[in-house]
């Protein structure tokens, strides 16, 4: 997975430079020599035995049901650490989930046991936004011999074979659709997005271990174990659930359990003792803890009991259609089943379905025939019937006349744009681009002469370099206006390496630049991130995963300067990278490299070897230049080094937790996570996070014990120790 803390770890570790196979100074380790591959034979040979199951009582009180009741399969993670323990990994998780990490799992593993740290029924953070709510996570514990890596395999593969057998699941890998039960959490990031981790694809590869033969592992553990497997018994785990048996709650809490009139309020004077049983009737989540009904207009919380059948509770939705003014503008679906999008309210479906508990930024509201209507794309709309509402009143309303609603369109007429918006919009040199200080004020109609997405957003091109934007708009003769794309074979060095398909259709993806094709396509408007570029034929290409590469003719290519240049044949040569093995640096210039205090600070006056190998701890870009860390206050250029385990490498992003008084009162986020938003300085947690690199205005500060707070909106409040702050003088405290 790639904590916050191993990084933390790392440096600590790393109080000298690390030599690999040849010795600076005799203090200096040398790196382990790669051993001989372990495979699935060498693992049945052992013939290990089954790994006891063990139980820690869970910290994690962000838990909630998955999307569809119950996980849809398992995601295979790595802890990322050789210098930690199982007991180590349990540890910080449990007390820095809230605070540092940002990140929890169901289950740890090693050779010795499976430690279960959070009901398997619940969902954890663990692979981003697109993965919590739909699959079990587990954490693989770092082993340091081939017997013990085989143990662990073995204990992993079973733990897994046991909950597939739990929940009514069969094996199966893990698709681009979304489908597939055994996934790695490098499957998340390439398929379901969210997040950008490799693991454990590294780690295994450091045993010459690959996990399609943990797939087939598995598969053989599954097999072996027939029938079903009982549930494991979670009675002695207060605020845990299970599918099996009728919906009863067991009181688990000494001091009983508080009945309210609604979840969440009207708190009664009864109490239900503990160990007593209630037949549940409902269940309901209120500020992301679930409620039961036990009775007419009593609700116990989840928190103090036991709960038995719990995918047998119906679900009922008490906010749906509510809305609030507090918070950004945002929309949950708050119905039992997905819920079609629109093109337009009372238009027809575009298709999409948003699945329940699912969060959508809202761009406006309507009403349409008395019932409210919520945008929440160019051409996406959703009934406010099945939504909990937030930030209502910073919504701008959409005009509905004659028909047309703001942001749509019409096949029929002629292609002209009409400016529906109640005050005057901006005209543009290009999408997204500077404004010409020209306005078109409202209901006024212009010719298109072409349109195109940027940024997810559609834009009309009214004259030779003016441009609008699309959200303003109703637009007719839709059908007629010719795509114009001002981006495809264009790059920018602003923004993180990404990659945006800007061709009209699928475009394929090759094993190599000018080699053979996957067999796989990447869609319009699909954005991938970029790990590596190349020039082949004059053609430039871009590398979006191991073994895969994209034409630069159909792209627009943000944070151009940070890429890579990638040798696609493999060889060692200075300035690559490769994603295979693990974090290493070798020199593959002529002569000796300095080291350097920091990157683009004073020389050390320390000096490497050409052709000697170094362990890497972390690596950050400056000023457009890939910098690695191998040691404590030790940095040294990539333009002069080949590497390896690139991807599992943390990312370090100068200018945190600084502050200067010059500039406007701004706040960058500079940790490669992105960081999570609170509710008050210090407390109340949120799911929103905010991506590294972007820029926040500041409304205020407070200190709270060491720690330095910015109020960067309403009610969202982010840590001082993860953002870079311009302005600090004029940053009032509140």
């Amino acid at each position: 997975m790639g904590l916050n803390k191993k990084l933390v770890g790392a440096f600590a570790s790393a109080s000298a430079l690390t030599l690999v196979g040849v010795a600076i100074q005799q203090t200096t380790a040398p790196i382990v020599e790669v051993q001989a591959a372990v495979n699935n034979s060498y693992i049945n040979a052992q013939k290990f035995a089954n790994p006891p199951i063990n139980y820690t009582k869970s910290t994690f009180t962000e838990g909630v049901a998955y999307a569809k009741g119950r996980p849809e399969g398992i995601i295979v993670h790595e802890t990322g650490n050789s210098a930690s323990t199982l007991q180590n990994e349990v540890t910080y998780m449990q007390r820095e989930w809230n605070k540092t990490s940002f990140a929890y799992v169901h289950a740890f593993v090693d050779r010795n046991e499976v430690r279960n740290i959070h009901t398997t029924n619940q969902t954890v953070w663990g692979a981003g936004p697109n993965a919590n709510g739909h699959f079990i996570q587990i954490e693989l514990v770092h082993e340091h011999s081939n017997y013990n890596f085989a143990h662990s395999i073995s204990n992993d593969a079973y733990y897994i074979a046991t909950l597939l057998k739990q929940y009514g699941l069969k094996p199966s890998k893990a698709k681009r659709d979304g489908t597939g039960t055994i996934w790695s959490h490098r499957n998340i990031s390439y398929y379901l997005h969210g997040t950008d981790h490799g693991d454990p694809d590294g780690y295994f590869a450091s045993f010459g271990y690959s996990m399609d033969q943990f797939y087939d592992l598995i598969v053989q553990k599954y097999n072996s174990l027939g029938g079903t497997v009982q549930p494991p018994d979670e009675s002695g785990l207060m605020g845990t659930t299970s599918n099996s048996g009728d919906a009863i709650a067991k009181v688990l809490n000494n001091s009983g359990a508080p009945v309210y009139s609604d979840p969440g309020s009207g708190k009664t004077n009864k109490t239900l003792p503990k160990n007593s049983r209630w037949k549940v009737f409902g269940r309901a989540t209120v500020n992301g803890q679930t409620w039961y009904r036990v009775a007419t207009n009593q609700w116990i919380e989840g928190k103090y009991s036991y709960v038995t059948g719990y995918s047998k509770i119906l679900m009922n939705y008490l906010d749906a259609g509510k809305v609030t003014n507090s918070g950004s503008p945002i929309a949950r679906v708050e119905h039992g089943t997905e819920i079609p999008v629109y093109k337009a309210p009372g238009s027809s479906s575009t298709g999409q379905k948003l699945r329940p508990q699912s969060g959508w930024k809202v761009f406006g509201r309507a009403t349409y025939k008395g019932q409210s209507w919520y945008k929440v794309g160019s051409n996406d709309w959703i009934e406010g019937k099945y939504l909990y509402v937030k930030g209502y009143s910073s919504i701008p309303v959409v005009n509905i006349d004659s028909g047309s609603v703001t942001g749509t369109t019409s096949n029929s007429g002629t292609p002209v744009a009409k400016v529906e918006h109640s005050s005057k919009i901006p005209v543009y040199t290009a999408p997204g681009s500077s404004a010409t200080g020209q306005k078109l004020p409202p209901q006024s109609n212009w010719k298109v002469f072409g349109r195109t997405i940027h940024n997810g957003q559609m834009w009309y091109k009214v004259g030779s370099n003016d441009w609008i934007e699309g959200k303003y708009l109703y637009v007719t003769g839709y059908s007629q206006i010719p795509v114009v794309n001002p981006f495809i074979g264009t790059t920018t060095d602003s923004g993180s390496p990404i990659a945006r398909v800007e061709n009209g259709s699928d475009i394929p993806v090759y094993k190599a630049p000018g080699s053979s094709a996957t067999g796989q396509k990447l869609p319009p408007q699909s954005n991938w991130k970029v790990f590596g570029r190349t020039t082949h034929n004059g053609q430039m290409w871009y590398k979006v995963g191991s073994n895969d590469w994209i034409e630069g003719k159909y792209l627009y290519v943000t944070g151009y300067s940070q890429i890579p240049v990638v040798n696609p044949g493999g060889g060692s040569a200075a300035g690559t990278i490769t994603n295979s093995g693990v974090p290493v640096a070798k020199v593959e210039v002529a002569g000796a490299i300095p080291v350097y205090k920091a990157p683009g600070a004073n020389a050390t006056g320390q000096t490497l070897n050409p052709q000697t190998k170094w362990k890497v701890f972390a690596r950050m870009n400056y000023n457009g230049q890939a910098w690695y860390n191998v040691g404590t206050d030790n940095w040294i250029q990539g333009n002069r080094i080949s590497i390896t385990g690139y991807s599992s490498i943390p990312v370090v992003s100068s200018g945190a937790g600084l502050a200067v008084n010059s500039g406007e009162p701004v706040a960058k986020v500079m940790h490669s996570r992105g960081i999570k938003v609170y509710g008050t300085a210090g407390a109340n947690i949120t799911h929103r996070v905010l991506g590294m690199n972007t820029r926040w205005k500041i409304f205020g500060k407070r200190v709270v014990g060491t720690q330095t707070w910015y109020k960067v909106g309403s009610v969202d409040w982010i840590p001082s120790g993860y953002v870079y702050v311009e302005g600090y003088s004029k940053i009032p405290s509140i």
